[in-house]
Parts: C-alpha cells; structure tokens; sequence
C-alpha cells in the first residue's frame, strides 16, 4: 500500500510515496495523484510530485494509484 508523506510549504506541498509491494505481475507504468473529487494533479512516472496553487492554512487531501499495462490499482 502507497504511504504518501509532504513537506507543506505556505502554498505548495513536495510529496513521495512508495511502490506498491504487488503489481498484478506487471511493472507499474505510471502513478497518478489527486485531490478527492478532482481532476489529476500529476500523472508520469516519479514516486514523488510537487502540487502547488494551495491556500495557506486549508486542509488538502491526496490520494494516489499506480498504473501498468493491465490497467490502474486502487486510489490510497
């Protein structure tokens, strides 16, 4: 299971997360973050994204899937 972990800046977060542990057997292509209820954020193949445009003081949450040839994983 992906853990995400960010350093917030006053606008802006860095966040990482890790490969998921089973693939289905096929490699992970690329991961996708969002925000709930929202369009994609990032989409490529780096286990870590900036997102910037926050609101000082807000609370954000992310959530992120991996994906391979045989389609995308659950959003964690």
């Amino acid at each position: 299971r992906p853990e995400l972990v960010g350093r917030t800046k006053s606008t802006s977060i860095h966040i990482r997360w890790t490969a998921p542990s089973t693939t289905g057997g096929a490699s992970i292509t690329e991961y996708e973050v969002a925000m709930r209820d929202s369009q994609p954020l990032y989409r490529g193949p780096k286990t870590d994204c900036q997102i910037s445009g926050l609101l000082p003081g807000r609370n954000y949450s992310l959530r992120v899937r991996a994906y391979n040839r045989t389609g995308h994983g659950a959003w964690r």
